[in-house]
């Protein structure tokens, strides 16, 4: 959140496509958490950031798949307009 404003990707692909949510995505084996957070925010939406603290979590248990959804605050290093990239159709 910045100014009052949360950067939302509109999923282009999986079971959640079509809805929006917070930039995200899986962990690759041997990756640090933090690692991700900037990983996928920068792959969805062409933004750089840091990876700061934990600010909430939830489950997802559907289809046989049990997901742990861990939500990160991070600070932008650019001011640029997120472009969507990877599976986010929209940013």
């Amino acid at each position: 959140m910045d100014d009052e404003r949360l950067l939302l990707v509109r999923r282009g692909h999986g079971p959640a496509a079509g809805t929006w949510s917070v930039p995200g995505g899986r962990i690759e084996a041997g990756e640090p958490v933090q690692e991700a957070v900037v990983r996928e925010l920068l792959e969805e939406t062409g933004i750089e950031g840091v990876c700061g603290e934990l600010v909430g979590w939830a489950e997802r248990i559907d289809d046989g798949h049990h997901a742990v959804i861990l939500d990160f605050a991070v600070t932008v290093l650019d001011a640029a307009e997120p472009v969507a990239g990877d599976d986010a159709a929209e940013a």
